[in-house]
């Protein structure tokens, strides 16, 4: 599927390869695209959430999350991995007491979640700025759109995500 591109022998992209053309993609491109997946690998790594601000029941309560779930979701500390595989897609997984997901992703390429909260949206994950930026679009006219923007500061992730008019602010730091 990738046999050739950006040079590699193995059809793997690879940062040695960056700058080299090939019939696929031009090295712009690929100087671009690389950029984005090292930015990406910023991520990479296991983090704990260490801090929530006053303003999760809000955002939870826009999501249209029922009150057991809300009072569960509050006192449990998810734990979330990131990485990077070979083909370039992307692992993002969260675990917690509560509820597990696993989300395998290429960027800029939407595809369907279900969400932890239990809506099912149509998902894109993009890089803007340095920041990893999560659109997640409800499928049913009753469910709500949101949006989650990850950043890093140091050994920190910063989750802060927004439905409607609410903002909620997560922070995990790397284990």
């Amino acid at each position: 599927m990738l046999k050739g591109f950006l040079g590699s022998a193995e059809g793997v992209p690879s940062l040695a390869n960056v700058g080299e053309s090939s019939d696929y993609i031009s090295s712009d491109c690929a100087t671009r695209y690389f950029e984005i997946l090292k930015m990406v690998e910023a991520f990479a790594g296991t983090f704990l959430l260490q801090h929530t601000d006053d303003t999760f029941d809000d955002y939870m309560k826009a999501l249209g999350v029922g009150m057991m779930t809300r009072v569960a979701a509050k006192t449990t500390k998810p734990t979330v991995t990131c990485a990077v595989n070979p083909d370039g897609s992307v692992l993002f997984k969260t675990e917690s007491a509560l509820k597990s997901q696993n989300l395998n992703f290429k960027l800029n390429e939407e595809f369907e979640e279900d969400t932890l909260d239990g809506r099912k949206t149509k998902t894109k994950f993009y890089v803007e700025n340095g920041k990893l930026i999560q659109c997640q679009k409800a499928t049913k006219a009753d469910e709500k759109d949101s949006t989650i923007i990850r950043e890093m500061k140091g050994d920190e992730m910063i989750a802060t995500m927004k439905c409607d008019n609410i903002v909620c602010t997560r922070t995990y730091k790397r284990k």
